[in-house]
């Protein structure tokens, strides 16, 4: 690839993470909006209008869903309940900061082993200034 070439590739992946950038903080508003509106609605499905004619927006209610990962206090009754098949039911995943806790609560081998076990290859970060 030539230096023009590398030069009109950054240039644009700079745009790109300008606009980004602006997406992600709109998202945070938008966010902010729907939370507002699921408030309004309170526990029923509701409809509101906006200042313009064709703008709505929905609040639909949907039903109870599965948690995504187990309390800790709940985890005594969870693993009685699931037996033999908790491991069939449920997936292991490290939990976050687990580097740093292995090194806390465990002796410095056995963080080491269980920390090189669950390494696994990256790929670089590019960022645009």
């Amino acid at each position: 690839m030539t230096q023009t070439e590398i030069k009109a590739l950054v240039s644009e992946g700079t745009k790109l993470a300008g606009e980004v950038a602006k997406l992600e903080s709109k998202k945070s508003r938008l966010d902010e909006i729907k939370g507002k509106l699921r408030e309004l609605a309170g526990e029923k499905d509701a409809t509101f209008a906006g200042a313009n004619e064709g703008e709505s927006a929905t609040v639909k209610q949907i039903a109870a869903t599965t948690v995504r990962s187990v309390p800790a206090e709940m985890l005594p009754k969870v693993k009685r309940q699931a037996g033999k098949f908790l491991h069939d039911l449920f997936n292991l995943a490290p939990a976050k900061g687990f580097e740093l806790a292995a090194y806390k609560l465990l002796p410095k081998q056995q963080a080491e082993k269980l920390t090189a076990m669950l390494k696994a290859a990256s790929t670089a970060r590019v960022s645009f200034g």
